[in-house]
């Protein structure tokens, strides 16, 4: 009996100038489908990065937060020293502070009567303290001369921690 052979042959046929068989391409094979592996993620492997993803943040964001909080008070710090030199730059060449009408702006602009102002003193605006509050100017201060203080996160005279002052005499 003759075996016969159930498999599917490819369909060929002869090529005209070189007379080699060629099989027929499918439109898939001939797009190239078929010669490079699919690419990409599955929806389940997005979500899972992204789930990992919030875990951290959640896990980071309270510790970076924490660090925050003292830079302000060393912001503030920083600029209370930098007013306190601008002050005793005017002090010697007009001879005193500013009085209270004047202010920290008499580091900018030169006060109606100011003899000897070579300023301005502070190149640039005269800033808010770091919980977005103007600066307190006081003349005469609690140990003479003057006093320049922030009321911190409470926006209130004292506290403790984040809401504690920050004063030009503990700057130093």
């Amino acid at each position: 009996m003759l075996a016969v052979d159930t498999r599917v042959m490819p369909q060929t046929e002869p090529d005209t100038v070189s007379g080699r068989m060629f099989k027929y391409k499918t439109k898939a094979e001939k797009a190239g489908y078929f010669m490079y592996p699919l690419v990409g993620f599955t929806l389940i492997e997005l979500l899972v990065v992204l789930l990992i993803i919030g875990l951290l943040a959640g896990l980071a964001g309270p510790a970076l937060y924490n660090k925050i909080k003292p830079a302000r008070h060393s912001t503030a710090k920083a600029q209370l020293q930098n007013f306190m030199n601008a002050l005793e730059n005017y002090a010697v060449d007009v001879g005193d502070y500013p009085d209270r009408q004047e202010g920290l702006q008499a580091l900018r602009s030169k006060p109606a009567g100011a003899t000897g102002w070579l300023g301005p003193y502070i190149n640039k605006e005269i800033p808010n303290d770091p919980w977005g509050t103007p600066y307190q100017y006081r003349v005469p201060g609690r140990n003479g001369g003057y006093e320049i203080l922030s009321f911190g996160a409470d926006k209130q005279e004292g506290g403790e921690g984040e809401a504690r002052d920050v004063l030009s005499w503990e700057t130093n």
